[in-house]
């Protein structure tokens, strides 16, 4: 078995590496969370490379590459500095549902303007009651004059908000089908009218802005149903391989970010005149999660691999997932106990880390379901 990467990989890794080095290395964090924005030059640069377009056929504008390499990308991209989770990754993983379940009109419509960076795109289906359950969503859509109309509220949005940006909007069409039977997921515009927007004032995910979204009477042709009417639980769930092995990637990039980071600390931190790097149990806790960051690395390119090959994926990606997130949880935890008082104030790059990393085990499916879809995988069902 070769763990090695072709010879266009490692150059593809180069070019990243470069490019965070010369884009990404005076990210203003805390400007951006303040107002709740994205680093535009960046995104700017990521449409002018391509990348946007990185893994859509070439017939939508894209470069036709493989899952493996927007992995990569994703990697690359968090370990190099650019802010996680970034309107890249949210608008791929969305643009991907597009390109699985869409009409070929809405794609040759959509997706050409998302890799032109013209538009961006969002996910709205958690909502106050409905959270990993989003089974339960009560946001309603009706029949209405040619179109559905939505009523509702949703939470968590991230980046929803935006001035181009197209929200993945989940609703009940269907009150008398089985709960799972009955949504519909919608293409719908974050400037249509009735929708109102409230930037939640959170931990982390600051950057791009989280959101409340409000829903009265918003209209929205049927032309813009995702996939088929009350087949919403399908089109929510059929790309969960290909997404939450892209999710780990970005979480193993962000996990090399950190331990990084870390390993510098300890290395120029002095107590008492001793480096930090000098004390046995700091030296053992660094050498465990640096064999944890290899373990998280192979893992992960393990579910890359077995998604682009078709294969059945969810034991691996299920496992990445939860691996990979409960790392990133843990080393925010230990960047704040090397770094000391130091990494308790605001200016700290450490404390940013710690509150990111606290999500990282919610979010694309929370620890606790990647151990229950792990376990079933194996032919164990919990009751």
């Amino acid at each position: 078995m070769d763990f090695s990467l072709s010879k266009e990989q490692e150059n593809f890794e180069k070019e990243i590496e470069e490019f965070c080095r010369k884009e990404c290395s005076d990210v203003d964090i805390a400007q951006l969370e303040e107002t709740g924005t994205n680093p535009e030059d960046i995104e700017r640069k990521l449409v002018e490379k391509g990348w946007y377009g990185l893994v859509f056929p070439v017939e939508y504008g894209g470069l036709g590459q493989r899952f493996f390499d927007l992995g990569l990308l994703l990697e690359g991209l968090f370990r190099g500095g650019y802010p996680y989770p970034g309107r890249f990754q949210i608008t791929m993983l969305n643009a991907m549902n597009l390109f699985r379940n869409g009409s070929e009109e809405q794609k040759k419509e959509i997706l050409p303007k998302v890799i032109q960076g013209e538009l961006t795109m969002s996910i709205s289906v958690t909502e106050p009651n409905a959270g990993s359950d989003i089974a339960s969503m009560i946001t309603k859509a009706i029949p209405k004059d040619g179109g559905f109309s939505i009523n509702g509220q949703k939470v968590y949005s991230s980046g929803a908000a935006g001035e181009n940006n197209i929200i993945v909007l989940g609703a009940r069409t269907d009150p008398t089908k089985p709960r799972h039977k009955g949504l519909t997921i919608f293409l719908v515009p974050s400037r249509t009218k009735g929708i109102e927007f409230r930037r939640l004032e959170s931990l982390g995910r600051r950057i791009g802005g989280l959101y409340e979204v409000f829903l009265e009477d918003v209209w929205v042709p049927k032309e813009n149903i995702l996939g088929a009417l009350n087949n919403g639980w399908s089109v929510m769930t059929n790309g969960f391989n290909e997404e939450r092995a892209i999710v780990s990637a970005g979480y193993l990039g962000f996990a090399e970010r950190i331990f990084n980071d870390i390993l510098q600390i300890i290395r120029t931190r002095s107590i008492n005149n001793k480096m930090l790097g000098s004390y046995p149990s700091i030296v053992q806790k660094v050498a465990e999660f640096a064999t944890e960051v290899q373990a998280a690395k192979l893992i992960t390119y393990r579910s890359l691999v077995t998604v682009d090959e078709g294969k059945p994926a969810i034991e691996e990606v299920s496992q990445s997932k939860l691996y990979c997130s409960e790392l990133v949880k843990r080393l925010g935890d230990f960047g704040m106990e090397v770094a000391g008082g130091s990494g308790y104030l605001m200016n700290s790059m450490v404390q940013w880390y710690f509150r990111e990393s606290k999500i990282v085990t919610i979010g694309a499916g929370s620890s606790q379901i990647m151990r229950t879809i792990a376990g079933a995988a194996l032919g164990l069902k919990s009751k």
